[in-house]
């Protein structure tokens, strides 16, 4: 093109100002993210250790082997509503074996009453 004059080039200093701000800008994004690496690298470090110690735990290390075999025996997958009908007819016959109990102390007194006379 045709000169026209002296050009403006004021906004080559605020420019070359914002370039070296920009690359440490970016030093330190590069730096956050090799941190950021590290971290990430913990926490698999981490989980995995949790992972083993869950592993693990299924032992049921910490409790007796009577308590262990109580988890053991009452774990486990509920099928439904159980069948809880007998309940009656086992308490009346609760209370036909509590009457003659009654009944027996009373024979049993009379009888001690009769080996004493």
């Amino acid at each position: 093109g045709i000169n026209t004059g002296d050009q403006d080039i004021s906004g080559i200093a605020t420019n070359a100002a914002n370039i070296s701000s920009n690359d440490t800008d970016i030093a330190n994004n590069t730096s956050n993210i090799s941190d950021n690496d590290d971290d990430i690298l913990a926490l698999q470090n981490e989980q995995t250790t949790q992972n083993d110690a869950i592993a693990l735990n299924t032992a049921k290390t910490g409790i007796t082997p009577a308590q262990a075999a109580i988890v053991a025996n009452t774990s486990g997958i509920n099928t439904g509503d159980q069948d809880i009908s007998g309940i009656a007819t086992n308490a009346i016959a609760i209370s036909n074996n509590n009457a003659a109990i009654v009944a027996n102390d009373a024979d049993i007194t009379d009888l001690q009453n009769e080996q004493t006379t």
